[in-house]
């Protein structure tokens, strides 16, 4: 390493940037206590009124009959068949919509359980509380149609859900799950193959282009036939669905954190053939906190390859007078392994240390200098979260600050990376760094102070690196270090 590269301590330099003002939140405008709290509502009657007929439909009545429903126009000509604007079918046509994708209400645990699969998607609610989300192909066909209900609570959920057999944030194998008070749902492959053609997308544009939905909400991310398939190639050369989902990371994690509410003797199915009873039955007696502890939780994957991956879920809640009280965070992570017989994951270590992986996860977790010497042999230590740097990671609505690293170049000088995330929605200015200090197994290694002065803007991440002289050294030929105090000022 070049000593050129990094100023000392009395001259910080920020060496590099990381997904700068990169968002990664798929909610509204409003903050996530204030989407969980709010009752979902929809610019909708809960039934229409059907004239021919004088019957009363339902949401599901309107979806099952899609393509016996009667339009505006009688004539079948398309230029008449859809009223005063044509439904397009090509790019330059667009259809036109009430409603755009900020409209769209969204929960926090959407992420894990009401996502699109693909670009291309419709999202309606013809009920209130009741949201239906179909991801389609180059053909206008279904690929996955999910379902979401919001109940006024979650007793009330559970009430009306007895017969479900509900696990909460965990799919059961009839595609249900609920997460505090709203249930979600997923369409087996049998129920998709039958409604392939009356859900199909271009249908579904027909009818809302004759004026039919025009008391409902409904979005289509793509109201267009598109010329060429080049947004659902990754869809196509999908075979299946991807082993290493948040989804399933988070339900498998879940479930090895709920040991004592599971029998002994199918703990053992969470785990690789190659994990030891001895370990296996230390995971069973571990004391886990309740992932319900807490108001938020990320499934984090630090790297993937192959079959493996090694993954963490971060629960934490950010008290309300952060950051006079610090964030209270609990992580759970392992390195996994994906099953091709049971296609199921599963644990198999506690480490990455001498498997395949092990490469991929130190080039993703650490910077580029740190990587240096860890793969030069050279002293590291690495703190925080293990997470890739090119997908930053912070808490919702705060700034936070954390020591990430520490290690040595080939010359002996000793560093400290600083990084930082901003999840808010302004720009703010980290100030000074107030205190830094680092113990060893002897007593506190150093103590520095230092200007930083830097803008970071929203939704983005940064690391600073520090030189520490070695007469700021109260020790010498020590093996062990660890963050003692960590303090900053934000302006």
């Amino acid at each position: 390493m070049s000593k050129s590269k990094i100023r000392l301590l009395t001259g910080l330099l920020s060496i590099v940037v990381l997904a700068a003002g990169c968002g990664k939140k798929n909610t509204d405008s409003n903050s996530v206590n204030e989407i969980q709290q709010e009752t979902e509502t929809q610019p909708s009657e809960s039934k229409k009124q059907d004239e021919t007929e004088g019957n009363l439909l339902t949401a599901d009545d309107i979806i099952r009959n899609a393509e016996t429903m009667t339009y505006t126009s009688s004539d079948s000509e398309s230029s008449t068949l859809y009223h005063e604007f044509s439904i397009p079918f090509d790019e330059v046509l667009i259809m036109p919509q009430m409603y755009t994708a900020e409209d769209i209400v969204t929960y926090d645990s959407d992420k894990l359980f009401f996502s699109p699969k693909g670009k291309d998607y419709l999202i309606c609610s013809f009920e209130e509380g009741k949201t239906l989300l179909y991801s389609y192909d180059y053909a206008g066909n279904p690929i996955e149609m999910r379902g979401r209900v919001v109940y006024d609570s979650k007793d009330a959920l559970l009430s009306a859900n007895k017969d479900k057999n509900l696990t909460e944030s965990s799919m059961n194998e009839n595609g249900y799950t609920y997460c505090d008070n709203i249930l979600y749902y997923e369409m087996d492959e049998t129920g998709l193959a039958a409604i392939t053609h009356t859900a199909n997308k271009y249908n579904f544009m027909k009818i809302a282009a004759n004026g039919l939905w025009k008391d409902y909400f409904y979005y289509f991310s793509v109201p267009y036939k598109p010329s060429n398939d080049y947004m659902y190639a990754e869809i196509q050369e999908d075979d299946g669905e991807d082993p290493f989902e948040a989804t399933k990371i988070y339900e498998l994690l879940t479930n090895i954190m709920n040991a004592k509410n599971t029998d002994k003797s199918d703990y053992r199915k969470y785990f690789t053939s190659d994990v030891s009873d001895d370990l296996v039955n230390k995971f069973y007696s571990l004391e886990y906190r309740n992932p319900e502890e807490f108001a938020n939780h990320e499934v984090v994957i630090a790297a993937q390859e192959g079959n493996l991956c090694f993954a963490s879920v971060v629960f934490y809640t950010v008290p309300t007078d952060y950051p006079q009280t610090k964030v209270d965070s609990y992580i759970f992570g392992a390195l996994l392994e994906y099953d091709e017989m049971s296609q199921s994951l599963k644990l198999k270590a506690t480490s990455v240390a001498g498997s395949p992986l092990e490469d991929a996860y130190y080039r993703n977790i650490l910077t580029d200098y740190c990587y240096e010497a860890y793969a030069g042999g050279l002293f590291f230590r690495k703190y925080f979260l293990p997470f890739n740097l090119n997908q930053h990671f912070g808490y919702e609505n705060i700034v936070y600050g954390a020591v990430t690293e520490v290690f040595n170049d080939e010359y002996g000088n000793f560093y400290v990376t600083l990084y930082f995330a901003n999840e808010t929605d302004e720009k703010v200015t980290i100030g000074d760094m107030d205190y830094l200090a680092m113990e060893c197994e002897k007593g506190i290694l150093f103590e520095v102070s230092a200007g930083l002065n830097f803008d970071l803007e929203a939704h983005s991440a940064t690391v600073y690196f520090l030189s520490i002289p070695q007469e700021y050294f109260n020790y010498s030929d020590v093996s062990y270090v660890a963050v003692s105090a960590f303090e900053y000022t934000l302006n």
